[in-house]
């Protein structure tokens, strides 16, 4: 694939732009749990703002959204510009509509937070529920044998990750094609994937 090629696919998919703060809309609501953890984190930001404003006359670091206006990543910088007055934001336009596919954006805000370890609560169970299901789809698809050898892979490497805290080694055929089917469907990493795996997936076999 050209340079050339792979800027026009990118083009074509995500649009960087300065959006209005007060047409953002949350993806999912701040619970009373937690809400404090909320207040702080909305404080960080609003002091980062104010001095990377000194400093570069903006607040560079940009936020992600839905084409329909959801907030992927980035809802407690929204409301720290709110409380600031800041009128708009720098945000990265993903060409997905939160409003029509969900679970793509929790999959998204998922993989977008896994970057930076900053994953949610909500993000995990919204996750899961994605997860689950395409994982039921490839197992269903094996036979009894491979099921077992599968469901063994998939623990192994989740004692070596935490014990070790790193990605196992993905040696085993079954895994590794287990994997992939999973990174192409979700879009998220391997690593992501094998933890957030439910439980209940692999309990029969």
């Amino acid at each position: 694939m050209s340079s050339e090629h792979k800027r026009e696919s990118i083009e074509g998919n995500i649009e960087l732009k300065a959006v209005k703060v007060d047409e953002l809309k949350p993806l999912i609501e701040v619970d009373e749990i937690a809400r404090k953890a909320w207040e702080y984190e909305v404080q960080d930001f609003m002091d980062a703002m104010q001095g990377s404003i000194e400093l570069y006359g903006a607040y560079p670091a940009p936020i992600h959204i839905s084409s329909d206006g959801y907030v992927i990543d980035g809802i407690a910088r929204v409301e720290a510009a709110r409380r600031l007055g800041i009128k708009e934001l720098p945000a990265i336009v993903h060409r997905i509509k939160c409003s029509e596919d969900k679970e793509k954006c929790f999959l998204l805000r998922v993989f977008l937070n896994s970057v930076s370890s900053h994953i949610g609560r909500v993000d995990v169970s919204e996750a899961r529920h994605a997860i689950e299901r395409y994982a039921l789809e490839y197992i269903g698809a094996l036979d009894e044998k491979s099921k077992k050898r599968l469901s063994s892979a998939v623990s192994r490497c989740r004692t070596g990750m935490a014990y070790a805290g790193v990605m196992c080694a993905v040696d085993e055929e079954l895994l590794r094609s287990f994997l992939n089917y999973m990174v192409k469907k979700t879009g998220l990493p391997p690593s992501v994937i094998i933890v957030l795996i439910p439980d209940s997936v692999f309990r029969n076999f």
